[in-house]
């Protein structure tokens, strides 16, 4: 959950936001 992947991760990592 980077904030500079914010795209990427938010579908891996459903915590970014």
């Amino acid at each position: 959950a980077r904030q500079g992947l914010i795209v990427t991760t938010i579908k891996q990592d459903p915590y970014t936001m």
